[in-house]
């Protein structure tokens, strides 16, 4: 389906060129894209409050001021097709909005929401199936009841899943979900750690810093706790994810790695791994913004880390998330890891149709 770049009217083109034919030895995989599920919104406005949600709380009044309406790209596909064929896009992970994890609900609705997004999920990559790859959500306030709904999500064809990076405040290794990570390792399935803002980001209010700076620090904080409290070590088979390039947490390990040596606070969590050997072994999109920041990536984690990203539909996407890796300072063989090997290669099987990469005139 032609579009016009055009057709993404809240995010601007990067104005690059993009892929020749010759460079497109595999379809091209966005891993980080979201769709809205309106029953489970329905669900978690009953009970939901202000409070519940950093990102709705922690903003100024200028932020709640600006006007607010439904993106309808989280809820229609085909709007979502045009903008894949404008960005050269040939297959999209649809996971669900951040504001579906509801982690702040009882285990009871908690479990309802997780049900109604994984259904959605299905049925929207069901609406065209060469296209779309279904990830899901789990309620991850009951670790018992999280690990039943990944059993029941996987036969009803969810291929992966992402979680948030904290459960309401709690750090993932810290909220009793030790057999739900090794159960979700076991099922080898990729796992997206997304943010939804910063607990307790009162200092972050202002500017939007609430997203700008705390969807980075939190994804960092979830990715040091893994480490240090040994759960990435215990499970190395553990398929993470850590999105918008990792946060601060692929920007930076070298200050870890030296807390980790010289401190024996830091190594008190019993990990013995060396950190920064362990973040290694991670996954990180490139949803950075910045051409230096992706080519910093690549170099100090290697192209076979990186899985391209857009963020679709958030204004704090990836501009032309394909024209931005076809332009950065990379070798031909690691844009097309970057591009589609890699993510191939972690979720397996591809729609049929897609075996081979949508040819673009």
């Amino acid at each position: 389906m032609a579009a016009p770049r055009s057709v993404r009217q809240d995010l601007p083109s990067a104005g690059g060129q993009g892929l020749s034919r010759e460079d497109r030895d595999l379809p091209v995989i966005d891993v980080h894209s979201h769709v809205a599920v309106p029953a489970a919104q329905e669900l978690a406005s009953r009970t939901r409050t202000l409070r519940d949600e950093p990102m709705d709380f922690f903003v100024s009044a200028a932020t709640r001021a600006r006007p607010h309406k439904p993106l309808r790209a989280l809820v229609d596909p085909e709007l979502r097709l045009e903008q894949m064929a404008a960005w050269g896009v040939d297959i999209q992970v649809i996971s669900p909005s951040p504001s579906h994890f509801c982690y702040w609900a009882t285990p009871e609705i908690g479990a309802r929401i997780a049900e109604l997004v994984n259904d959605g999920m299905v049925d929207f990559a069901a609406s065209v199936p060469d296209r779309f790859v279904p990830f899901g959500t789990l309620p991850l306030q009951d670790p018992a009841v999280a690990a039943d709904e990944l059993d029941r999500a996987l036969a009803r064809g969810i291929r992966g899943f992402e979680i948030g990076t904290d459960v309401a405040g709690m750090p993932l290794s810290r909220a009793g979900l030790d057999d739900l990570f090794a159960k979700l390792a076991a099922s080898d399935v990729l796992v997206l750690v997304h943010p939804n803002g910063y607990p307790e980001a009162a200092v972050l209010s202002h500017y939007y810093l609430v997203n700008i700076v705390g969807n980075p620090l939190a994804t960092t904080v979830a990715a040091y706790y893994l480490i240090l409290d040994g759960v990435l070590e215990r499970l190395p088979n553990l398929r993470l994810c850590f999105v918008h390039g990792g946060g601060y947490a692929g920007s930076y390990p070298g200050r870890l790695a030296h807390a980790f040596r010289a401190r024996d606070d830091v190594r008190a969590g019993g990990s013995k791994a060396d950190p920064a050997t362990t973040l290694a072994r991670c996954l990180f999109d490139t949803v950075v913004h910045d051409p230096l920041q992706l080519e910093f990536l690549v170099r100090r984690f290697g192209a076979s880390r990186l899985l391209l990203g857009s963020d679709y539909p958030f204004d704090m996407g990836q501009a032309d998330p394909v024209a931005f890796v076809a332009d950065a300072r990379l070798s031909s063989k690691e844009r097309n890891a970057i591009l589609g090997a890699n993510a191939a290669d972690v979720l397996g099987s591809l729609p049929a149709a897609n075996a081979s990469p949508a040819r673009v005139p």
